[in-house]
């Protein structure tokens, strides 16, 4: 069970030492009955929004708004501070100090606002900002580090009121916290609590004047599309070693695909691969345009998929089909970036090239596919899209750079078949899946053949722009348990693990090949004892909780609540166990469960329980995990107990399994209490009175 370790029941010392005979009730309110010396009725201090507190419904949902005030969750905070500026206000008339705060408090929190982020607090010259709260999209810790790395770029070059440049230093920290929903919905101060906003404070007042530190889970979490130098490792006091720290130094498109350096093998997939190189080979011999959708969630194996295909018509076709691969990046600042990036590749631009350098090869690489007339404007777009002037934002309109890029293209394409892939599609602006739909179809109306396809990576249900305009859609399904095993057996031995732990972590990956490359990573990297825990639970990597987290979010906080809830329930979720834990109508607990299976967070289940009644289980080990994590400890001990009771409306003949769960939960209550520094007394006895019913009935 989630949030419970091995049994400890020996720890109790009841007189008896077991269950008084006939009597298969183990509940606190019996046992305060019949042992009132052992038993003190627990100190439960009721808590505004846990079970016992909860309001009217006034929209008729059956149910009572009791979701908890608060939220664990895992964030990214943000830390900004001017070098210097405490003396210098000191000098300054406060109306100076006012102007200046004003228009330097504007500018970072803009940034902040547009790169998802809200402002926790500001504190005399600093700002302290929080990405990941009260919603998640997966990428809270690269938005942060954007943010940091664009509060440094708007800067640079603005004065102090005394004539002096600002230095500004940034720390960014990611870790768990406490968040105040309803200071999040009212826009309040005062919005998360935990150890890593501290760390942030204190890795920015290490960092030197002009970067963003970041520490070392920021580091994990946003390395693909990061660029870090480490720096010096920072003393933060209650520590017991110091904090590693690394100097984000620019963020990055992921580099092309070298489907010749591929070093994971495609573990299944065959029927898909068949399907789009069908599709594909159309294309190269008869010229027949095509836009095909491949389709996933996050990890799921998409982009090596087509990295595949990629090799294989490559091989099929002997080399004709010209491959120019982009990714969309997170907070693109232009529409039509990734495939200003993918004419720059193609073209040999690189980042060291100054305009007439860009200027020049791109009049080598466009020159055949522009008339005459028409290249010197062909170029003044490029350019200018690659390597904005300076004083400029750079932005060329999207109404003038859409038809120069079209026509660029497609002229490529007549020249040579041309396959474009565009990856994360879902990331940047719905302009462009429209642009790429449009560019297809002016393809097939061509008067000649034009072989162009284009193959677009996303995620589902994110493009409707795309909506029935896909000659083909390709979805990427979870990995098979044997087809998971291989894949970890390989990952293991690339890394120089023990292959006999890829049955310990088949359950940890789900057929996700991301989660399995990742929870490899982190054995490699922090041990084996972190996948065989002494009576604790495996963590969760970075970049799997931030998917898990984003998947989450994705449905209503009504429906979280369920969610929640079930993660305390376990294994066998019921929806008038919901409702007991929720005191909900049974009806719409039964409706919420329905809703996350089809969001894919719970699987129904073969159920043996009378009444017909359905039961779930989650699809996911670490959903469970992510989804109980979130849970404050008082609410887990309130929903633990509320479990517990419920049980004891469960059938006899459902057998000892029942006393086992009850155990169980009383167990997690016991140690709830403990950690919250309550009478832990009462759960143990409960426990122990539970066990021995199972006992007896076994």
């Amino acid at each position: 069970m989630v949030g419970t370790g091995d049994m400890k029941l020996a720890e109790v010392n009841v007189a008896a030492g077991a269950a008084r005979p006939g009597r298969k009730n183990g509940s606190i309110p019996a046992i305060r009955a019949e042992t009132p010396h052992l038993c003190p009725a627990p100190r439960l201090t009721p808590i505004a929004g846990r079970p016992g507190h909860s309001r009217p419904d006034p929209g008729g949902t059956g149910r009572r708004d009791r979701r908890p005030r608060e939220e664990r969750r895992t964030v990214s905070v943000l830390f900004a501070d001017i070098v210097g500026f405490t003396p210098l206000a000191g000098r300054l008339d406060p109306e100076d100090v006012r102007t200046f705060q004003t228009d330097y408090f504007r500018r970072v929190k803009g940034i902040v606002k547009r790169r998802g982020g809200v402002v926790e607090k500001y504190v005399g010259d600093a700002v302290l900002a929080v990405f990941g709260a009260p919603r998640s999209d997966g990428y809270d810790a690269y938005r942060a580090v954007r943010a940091g790395l664009d509060i440094q770029e708007s800067l640079a070059g603005l004065r102090l009121p005394d004539g002096s440049p600002i230095r500004v230093r940034v720390g960014i920290a990611t870790g768990e916290v406490v968040v105040d929903l309803s200071a999040m919905r009212d826009g309040g101060q005062a919005l998360v609590s935990g150890d890593v906003l501290n760390t942030a404070a204190r890795v920015q007042t290490h960092a030197a004047p002009g970067s963003v530190a970041v520490t070392e889970a920021t580091r994990r979490a946003t390395e693909p599309v990061v660029s870090y130098r480490q720096a010096s490792p920072v003393v933060v006091a209650g520590r017991p070693a110091p904090v590693e720290v690394w100097q984000a130094r620019a963020t990055r498109l992921r580099p092309a695909a070298d489907v010749a350096g591929e070093v994971t093998p495609l573990v299944g997939r065959a029927k898909e691969l068949d399907a789009l190189i069908g599709r594909l080979m159309w294309t190269v011999r008869a010229g027949v345009p095509q836009l095909l959708s491949v389709v996933g969630p996050v990890g799921a194996g998409k982009t090596r998929l087509v990295r595949e295909l990629a090799r294989r018509v490559r091989a099929a076709s002997a080399g004709r089909v010209r491959w120019w691969f982009g990714h969309c990046p997170l907070c693109a600042d232009g529409c039509y970036e990734v495939l200003v990036e993918m004419l720059g590749y193609h073209a040999g631009v690189v980042d060291s090239d100054d305009v007439s350098m860009v200027r020049g090869k791109l009049a080598a690489a466009v020159r055949a596919l522009a008339p005459g007339a028409e290249l010197a404007s062909v170029l003044d777009v490029l350019a200018t899209l690659l390597r904005p002037p300076a004083g400029r934002s750079g932005h060329v309109a999207a109404e003038q750079a859409a038809p120069v890029l079209r026509r660029v293209l497609l002229a490529a394409a007549a020249e040579q078949p041309l396959v474009l892939v565009v990856d994360d599609l879902d990331h940047a602006d719905p302009r462009l899946a429209r642009f790429v739909g449009d560019l297809v179809a002016e393809a097939a109306a061509a008067p000649q053949p034009v072989p162009l396809a284009a193959v677009v990576i996303h995620r589902p249900d994110q493009l409707p722009a795309l909506s029935g305009r896909s000659d083909l859609a390709v979805t990427v399904e979870p990995l098979t348990t044997e087809e998971t095993r291989s894949l970890l057996r390989h990952l293991l031995g690339r890394y120089g693990q023990p292959v006999g732990l890829a049955d310990r972590l088949v359950p940890f990956a789900a057929g996700n090949p991301r989660y399995a490359e990742e929870y490899v990573r982190m054995l490699a990297e922090r041990g084996d004892a972190l996948v065989r825990p002494a009576g604790g639970e495996t963590p969760v990597p970075e970049r799997v909780h931030q998917a898990v987290a984003a998947q989450l979010d994705q449905v209503d906080a009504a429906d979280r609540d369920v969610l929640h809830a079930a993660a305390v329930i376990g294994e066998a979720v019921r929806p008038d166990a919901v409702a007991a834990l929720l005191r909900i109508e049974p009806l719409h607990a039964r409706a919420a469960l329905r809703r996350l299976e089809r969001h894919r967070l719970l699987a129904r289940r073969t159920s043996a329980s009378p009444g017909r009644q359905p039961e779930y289980e989650f699809s996911q080990v670490v959903v469970r995990q992510v989804a109980y994590g979130r849970l404050p400890r008082g609410v887990r001990l309130d929903y633990h107990r509320a479990a517990a009771e419920w049980l004891e409306s469960v059938p006899a003949a459902e057998g000892s399994s029942v006393d086992e769960r009850r155990a169980r939960h009383w167990l997690a209550a016991s140690e709830l209490a403990r950690a919250l520094r309550r009478d832990a007394e009462p759960y143990l006895l409960a426990a122990h009175y539970a066990r021995a019913a199972a006992q007896s009935a076994a």
